[in-house]
């Protein structure tokens, strides 16, 4: 879910110049992040462990500037585990990821019409 307090913040951000910040960075969020997802469930099906934890670290500072906490908790647990992580361990964090994502996105929407 989203940390209103987030979104608040960055609406106080764009009274000082972009009005449309808030619209900018949720869309840009929700387009980027389908492909990075996807991306990331293929490398960790196929075993790049190092290349989904780099995914993971490019998606933790867009989800904690956007009030994603729990995506950002999730992809963090995917990047501590580039180096000893299995598909066992990894594919159920993509998937609750993906879920998050879902979840998160569905409530930035809301942010679009502002």
């Amino acid at each position: 879910m989203i940390d209103k307090n987030a979104i608040e913040m960055l609406q106080q951000l764009a009274m000082d110049g972009n009005k449309n910040l808030v619209k900018d960075l949720v869309g840009l969020f929700i387009r980027e992040t389908t492909p990075i997802l996807k991306t990331m469930r293929t490398q960790v099906e196929q075993g790049d462990f190092v290349s989904a934890a780099k995914a993971a670290h490019h998606l933790k500072s867009s989800c904690a500037n956007l009030g994603a906490y729990k995506m950002q908790e999730i992809a963090e647990r995917i990047e501590k585990l580039k180096t000893n992580g299995t598909r066992d361990l990894l594919m159920p964090l993509v998937d609750a990821l993906e879920n998050e994502f879902q979840l998160a996105a569905s409530e930035l929407q809301k942010y679009m019409s502002l």
